[in-house]
């Protein structure tokens, strides 16, 4: 046993020191050409495998987000504020928060079906055709070495003037691994030349539908979307449907926190003295306008009232946005 050792290890040695016969370019070109598309498969292999855990941060952003419009809904959910006569701002807020919040887990939930099964795809192919050109490559590596060796021991044989049964042996030795060296390369190169050409189109055509499930994917994130962002400005509104609001419309322009100006109603004095009729009838039109335009110049609200006026919410006593 000790002896098998020693020998595998002289024989070892022996072939580390031995001068490595140089391959044909074409040879060695198939050998670079299958370590290329070996590794990048690899690569693609391990870049669908973790394009899933890119969608983690989009799903933390959307979920922030929706907490942050769900909060700000809630802070505002005792008013009566809506958007030319829409849901109310709260519900619309909350609404667009949801929608945020299902279209990032969506994306996620997607984005790892179809990560996965490209990279499944693409493992398949590494297994059924790289793998076994790489399996190959390794055999013709085994029967280069062999042939380096029958080569150095047929050199060695004729430097040494050996003759006889020893140097035909050692020539037929060397002819058997030269021919079976030569097709093992031949067949390497042949191989990998019609691997590369195979895995190539079937790798496009992968990422051909792969891009287009995205695309789908996208599209309809992007609708979740819109269907969320439209209740804020949808159509849903009760004058289309005949029905009367107990107050004012609200528009947008109701919505600043400038100050805003009411008139209040005019004093019941100054209504009573402009609304009881003339001694005279038969005054002249002109005096008449006269009264009208003292009467309109009365309805003016005071001064006093104008200032007093702080709430920009017409329907609330408390401004919600002072806290």
């Amino acid at each position: 046993m000790f002896k098998n050792l020693v020998n595998k290890t002289k024989s070892a040695v022996q072939e580390a020191t031995m001068e490595m016969e140089k391959e044909p370019d074409h040879v060695e070109n198939a050998k670079a050409q299958l370590k290329n598309m070996k590794w990048s498969i690899k690569l693609l292999i391990q870049l669908a495998r973790g394009y899933y855990l890119s969608s983690d941060k989009q799903v933390q952003q959307g979920t922030a987000f929706s907490q942050i419009l769900a909060r700000f809904s809630e802070k505002i959910s005792h008013t009566n504020f809506i958007i030319n006569q829409t849901l109310p701002l709260s519900d619309s807020l909350r609404e667009v928060g949801e929608g945020i919040k299902s279209s990032s887990i969506y994306f996620q939930q997607y984005t790892q079906q179809f990560s996965d099964r490209f990279a499944i795809q693409i493992e398949t192919l590494y297994k059924e055709h790289v793998k076994k050109v790489a399996d190959l490559c390794k055999q013709q590596d085994e029967v280069r070495l062999k042939y380096n060796s029958a080569n150095h021991h047929l050199k060695s044989a004729q430097k040494s003037n050996q003759t006889g049964t020893k140097l035909a042996e050692r020539t037929t030795e060397y002819e058997n691994t030269k021919a079976h060296y030569d097709q093992i390369s031949a067949n390497l190169c042949v191989a990998t030349q019609d691997m590369v050409q195979y895995v190539q189109k079937e790798v496009a055509l992968l990422m051909k539908s792969f891009v287009a499930e995205q695309q789908l994917l996208v599209d309809e994130c992007i609708k979740m979307w819109i269907n969320a962002e439209a209740k804020l400005f949808n159509s849903q509104s009760p004058t289309t449907e005949g029905f009367q609001t107990t107050h004012n419309p609200v528009n947008l322009s109701k919505l600043s926190l400038d100050e805003q100006i009411v008139s209040p109603p005019p004093p019941q004095q100054s209504y009573e003295q402009i609304s009881s009729p003339p001694s005279d009838y038969s005054s002249s039109h002109s005096d008449f306008s006269s009264q009208h335009q003292q009467y309109q110049q009365e309805y003016q609200p005071p001064q006093q009232q104008q200032q007093e006026q702080t709430s920009p919410n017409p329907f609330d006593d408390r401004n919600p946005f002072d806290n």
